[in-house]
C-alpha cells in the first residue's frame, strides 16, 4: 500500500473521530472502511489509521446505544497499538476506553486505562490523559484531586494551544466550581469552553456548554436564567438527543420546589441512558428520580425505594463513595418519611458530613432538618441537637437555601436548649423571621408565577413553627403576621412586563389553536389523540416560555397586623388559618387585634361540601321545589355561620367584613352566611395585596363588556351593563376575541366579561374564560401591562382558586388581583343566565352611582 494510500487513510479516520458527535451512522461506516481497506496492519501509519478508525467506531456505537460492541471496539485499539508497541497510539485508545468505562460506571476500570497510558507518554499526550483522568476522579466524587490533576495539566493544553481539550477540561472543571458555590468562576469557564469550542467548528460540545451553564445558574437559585440556556442549548442540539441532561433539568426543577416536572425529567432521563447502557450517569438519573419522589406531596417512599434498589445494584461495581452518600441520603429520607423514624435519624450525621464535603450541601442541611425533626418526635433532644450543630453554623452561607435552613436550625435549637417549647419564643421567632427571609430573598430571583409557587413550598416549615410558637404565645398580631408570610409567597411578586413578549403570545395562540382542535374532537365522540398530544405540547411550551419570565423589581410589602388596623377605615379584618387539626381566626378591627379558636377542620371541611352542594342544587333547579332548596340552603349555610363567625363577638353588627380565608375555605359563599347580611363583604387572598390595592390610584376609563359563546342571555345583559353606566364599548360576537380583550384590560375602568370558565386544579394558571377565538387563560392576564381596577367574571366558577402551596391559592380573580386589579366580582357555583342578568343589571346600577 502506497504511502499516500496510507496518508488518505488516515484522514478518513480521523475524519471519522471528529464526524461522532455530528453524524454517528456516517461515523461508523467511515471507520468501519477504514479497517476493511487495512486488514494487516503493519506500520506505523497503517496501525495509527486503524487504531483511530477502531476509536471513532467506539464513539460512534456510544452514541448509537451499543455500548457493549463500542467497548469491545475500544479494547482491539488498544490490543493492536500494544502488539505493534506504539505506546503513543495506544495511549490515545485508552484515553477513550477510559472516558467510555466511565460512563458504564466501571471507574476502577477507566483509571487503570489512564494509568497504564500515563507510564509511556508526556508532554500533551500525559496533559489529555491527566484531563480525563480527573474527569473519572470528579464523576467518582474525588472532587479535590480532580481539581489537582485539572491544574496540573491546564499550562500543558495552553503552551500546546490545544483549544478543544483546554475547552474540555475547563468545561469539567467548571461543575467543580459551581458545587463549591463559585457561580461566577464556573460560567467564566463554561463560557472560555464554549468559545473555543465555536471556533473549532464543534457545535454540539459548544451546546453542551450552554446546558452546563444553565445548571450552574439553577443550582445558584437562579431558576429563570437556568431555564434560558437549557432552552438555548436545546434549540442548537436540535434533534440530538441528550438524555443525561434531563437529569440536570430535574435536580433545577427540584431545587425550585416543582417536584411532579423534575420527576417527569428524571424519568425521561433514565429511559435515555438505561437504553444506552450509561450506567455511570444512569445512577446519577435514578438518585435523582428517588429524590423527587421524596419531595412530591404526598411522598412516595416506596417508589423511592425501588428506585434505590436499583441504584445500590448499579453501584456494586462503581467504585463511587460520594454517590453512595447520596444514595444513603435518599435512602435515610425514605426512612424518615414512615412511623417511627428516630431509628433511622442515627445515621444522618455521617452521611450529611459526607454530602457537604462532596458539595452537596443543601442535601447536607435538608438531611439534618429531617433528622432532627423525627428525633425531637421521639424525644431525643440530645441527639436532635447534635444534628443541629452544625448546620446551625451556616447563617452565612451564599446559597440562600442553605441559609434558611441553617437559620430554621436556630430555632429548633432554642427548644432544646431552653428544655421546653416556651422558653425564649421571642429569639425563635427572630431565628423564624431570618428564615423566612433567606427563602423570600430567593423567590425573588425566580421568574415566573408558577416557579414562585413552587419555592414557596421551602418556606412553608418557617411558617408552620412560627405560627406554632405564637399560638402558643396568645399573640393575636404575631399570628397574623405569620398566616401573612404564608399567604404572600406568590402573589405579591408580579411578573416583569416586556415590552413585546411575542414568543410567549405566539406560544399561547398555538394553545388557543390546539384547545379549539382537542375540544371538537371530543364534542364529535371521536376523542382524537393526536389533538390531545397537540394541546400538552401547546401547553408545554407555554409553561417552558412563561417560567422564562423575570420577576418585577417591584413587588408588595408583606404587611402586619398594625398595617392592617392602621388600615381598615370602618372595616372588619378577617385572617382565617389552620393549627393542627382546627379553624382558628385573627380579627383585626378598631386598632384592636383578637386570635379565636374555632372548629375542627373536619367539621368545616363537611359543612362546607354541604353548602356547596346546596349552592349548586339551589341555583340549578335540580330535583326539588325553591321553598325546599332554598331551606337547605340557609340550614347549611346557618351551620358553618355557628362554627366560623358567630364565635367571635366583635363581628357582630354590620360593618364592611374583609375575608382572608385559608385552603378549603376559600370555597364559601361568605355573603349568603347570617352574620354577613347586611354588610359589604370582600374576600381576598392576601392583606399584602389588598393593602396594595387600596393604595392604589383611582383610574379613568371606559366601561369595556364583552360576552363568549353560549350565552343565550349574555347579549341583554351586556345591554344592561352599558347602559347603567351610560355607554361603553361592547365586545360580542366575532369581536369578543382574546387579543380585543387584553386589549381592553389596558384601558378599561371596569371590565365585565361573561363566559363560560373553567378551573384547572392541576395548574391554576390555565383556568380560563371561553371567548369567540378560544379560551383567555391567566397565562394571557399577566402578559398585561395594566388590568383593569374593576373585573366582573359573570362567569361559571370563575372565582374559585385551587390552593398550591402552603396557604396560597392561584386561580383567575386571584391573578387579577395580584396584577392590580383593586377588585374582582366573581362567582362560585355556576349560575343559570336568566338569574345572572338580574344580579348583573342591579350590580351595575349601583356601581355606576358609587
Amino acid at each position: 500500500m502506497s504511502e499516500g494510500a496510507v496518508d488518505d487513510l488516515v484522514a478518513r479516520a480521523e475524519r471519522a473521530l471528529a464526524d461522532v458527535g455530528r453524524d454517528p451512522n456516517t461515523a461508523l461506516a467511515e471507520a468501519d472502511a477504514v479497517v476493511a481497506a487495512i486488514p494487516r496492519p503493519l506500520a506505523p501509519e497503517q496501525v495509527r489509521a486503524v487504531v483511530t478508525a477502531h476509536r471513532a467506531a467506539g464513539l460512534a456505537l456510544r452514541e448509537l446505544s451499543e455500548i457493549e460492541e463500542a467497548e469491545a471496539r475500544l479494547r482491539r485499539a488498544v490490543r493492536l497499538a500494544d502488539n505493534r508497541r506504539l505506546p503513543d497510539v495506544a495511549a490515545e485508545a485508552r484515553m477513550t476506553l477510559a472516558f467510555t468505562l466511565m460512563e458504564r460506571g466501571r471507574m476502577l476500570a477507566a483509571l487503570r486505562a489512564v494509568d497504564a497510558g500515563l507510564q509511556h507518554v508526556n508532554g500533551l499526550q500525559e496533559a489529555r490523559l491527566l484531563t480525563t483522568r480527573a474527569l473519572v476522579l470528579q464523576r467518582s466524587g474525588r472532587s479535590a484531586d480532580a481539581a489537582v490533576e485539572y491544574e496540573q495539566a491546564l499550562p500543558t493544553l495552553r503552551r500546546y494551544d490545544d483549544r478543544v481539550w483546554e475547552a474540555r477540561l475547563l468545561n469539567n472543571r467548571s461543575m467543580l466550581a459551581a458545587m463549591s458555590g463559585r457561580t461566577a468562576d464556573a460560567v467564566d469557564d463554561l463560557h472560555d469552553a464554549r468559545n473555543s469550542y465555536l471556533a473549532d467548528g464543534k457545535a454540539t460540545d459548544a451546546a453542551d456548554c450552554l446546558f452546563n451553564i444553565g445548571y450552574v445558574f439553577g443550582m445558584s437559585g437562579d431558576v429563570t436564567r437556568a431555564l434560558e440556556y437549557f432552552d438555548a442549548a436545546e434549540t442548537e442540539w436540535a434533534d440530538l438527543e441528550r438524555p443525561e441532561c434531563w437529569a440536570g433539568r430535574a435536580e433545577v426543577m427540584l431545587r425550585a420546589g416543582l417536584a411532579a416536572d423534575a420527576v417527569s425529567c428524571a424519568r425521561r432521563s433514565i429511559a435515555g441512558l438505561s437504553q444506552r447502557g450509561w450506567h455511570g450517569l444512569e445512577v446519577e438519573a435514578r438518585l435523582m428520580l428517588a429524590l423527587t419522589l421524596l419531595s412530591v406531596s404526598p411522598p412516595a417512599p416506596d417508589e423511592a425505594e425501588e428506585e434505590l434498589a436499583a441504584v445500590r445494584a448499579l453501584l456494586v461495581h462503581q467504585v463511587r463513595p460520594e454517590w453512595r452518600a447520596l444514595a444513603d441520603y435518599a435512602t435515610t429520607k425514605a426512612a424518615l418519611a414512615r412511623p417511627g423514624a428516630a431509628a433511622s435519624a442515627t445515621t444522618a450525621a455521617a452521611v450529611a458530613e459526607v454530602l457537604a464535603a462532596a458539595g452537596w450541601r443543601s442535601y447536607a442541611a435538608d438531611i439534618r432538618l429531617a433528622a432532627a425533626r423525627a428525633l425531637l418526635a421521639a424525644g431525643d433532644g440530645e441527639s436532635a441537637r447534635a444534628a443541629l450543630m452544625p448546620l446551625a453554623l451556616a447563617t452565612r452561607t451564599r446559597e440562600l437555601d442553605v441559609r434558611g435552613r441553617a437559620w430554621l436550625a436556630r430555632a429548633l435549637l432554642v427548644d432544646i436548649d431552653h428544655d421546653g417549647p416556651h422558653g425564649h419564643t421571642g429569639s425563635q421567632l427572630a431565628y423564624l423571621r431570618r428564615a423566612w427571609g433567606a427563602i423570600d430573598e430567593h423567590r425573588r430571583t425566580v421568574g415566573g408565577t408558577e416557579l414562585r409557587a413552587g419555592a414557596a413550598a421551602h418556606a412553608s416549615a418557617a411558617v408552620d413553627l412560627a405560627l406554632a410558637k405564637a399560638v402558643a404565645l396568645g399573640s393575636p398580631a404575631t399570628v397574623f403576621d405569620w398566616c401573612e408570610r404564608g399567604r404572600a409567597a406568590v402573589l405579591r411578586f408580579p411578573p416583569a412586563h416586556p415590552p413585546d413578549d411575542a414568543g410567549l403570545a405566539g406560544a399561547l395562540a398555538r394553545l388557543r389553536w390546539a384547545e379549539n382542535a382537542h375540544d371538537q374532537s371530543r364534542l364529535s365522540g371521536d376523542a382524537d389523540a393526536a389533538a390531545g398530544a397537540m394541546r400538552y405540547q401547546a401547553e408545554r411550551e407555554v409553561i417552558r416560555l412563561a417560567r422564562q419570565r423575570p420577576s418585577s423589581p417591584f413587588w408588595h410589602h408583606v404587611v402586619t397586623a398594625d398595617d392592617i388596623a392602621a388600615e381598615s377605615m370602618g372595616n372588619t379584618f378577617l385572617m382565617f388559618f389552620q393549627h393542627e387539626d382546627r379553624f382558628r381566626s385573627v380579627t383585626v378591627m378598631d386598632g384592636s387585634t383578637h386570635l379565636h379558636d374555632l372548629a375542627a377542620v373536619d367539621e368545616v371541611n363537611r359543612r362546607i361540601s354541604a353548602q356547596v352542594f346546596e349552592l349548586r342544587r339551589a341555583a340549578t333547579d335540580f330535583g326539588a321545589s325553591w321553598a325546599s332548596r332554598g331551606s337547605s340552603f340557609l340550614r347549611a349555610s346557618t351551620a358553618l355561620d355557628d362554627l366560623l363567625l358567630k364565635p367571635t363577638a366583635e363581628l357582630r353588627g354590620d360593618r364592611p367584613l374583609v375575608v382572608c380565608p385559608v385552603g378549603a375555605l376559600a370555597r364559601v359563599a361568605w355573603s349568603t352566611l347570617p352574620s354577613c347580611r347586611g354588610r359589604a363583604v370582600s374576600v381576598i387572598p392576601s392583606a399584602s395585596v389588598w393593602h396594595a390595592a387600596r393604595r392604589s390610584p383611582a383610574t379613568d376609563g371606559p366601561v369595556v363588556a364583552a360576552h363568549g359563546p353560549g350565552l343565550p342571555e349574555a347579549s341583554a345583559e351586556l345591554d344592561d351593563v352599558l347602559e347603567a353606566h351610560g355607554g361603553g364599548v361592547l365586545l360580542r360576537g366575532g369581536d369578543a376575541t382574546v387579543s380585543r380583550v387584553l386589549e381592553a384590560c389596558g384601558v378599561a375602568s371596569v371590565l365585565h366579561l361573561a363566559a363560560h370558565g373553567r378551573l384547572r386544579r392541576d395548574n391554576p394558571l390555565f383556568s380560563s374564560l371561553t371567548l369567540s377565538d378560544g379560551q383567555l387563560t391567566g397565562h394571557d392576564l399577566e402578559t398585561c401591562n395594566r388590568v383593569p381596577p374593576t373585573v366582573v367574571l359573570s362567569a361559571c366558577d370563575s372565582g374559585r382558586g385551587s390552593t398550591i402551596v402552603a396557604e396560597e391559592t392561584l386561580g383567575l380573580a386571584w391573578t387579577l388581583l395580584s396584577l392590580g386589579s383593586r377588585s374582582v366580582v366573581a362567582p362560585l357555583s355556576p349560575v343559570p343566565d336568566t338569574e345572572s342578568r338580574e344580579v348583573m343589571r342591579e350590580f351595575h346600577a349601583r356601581l355606576g352611582l358609587s
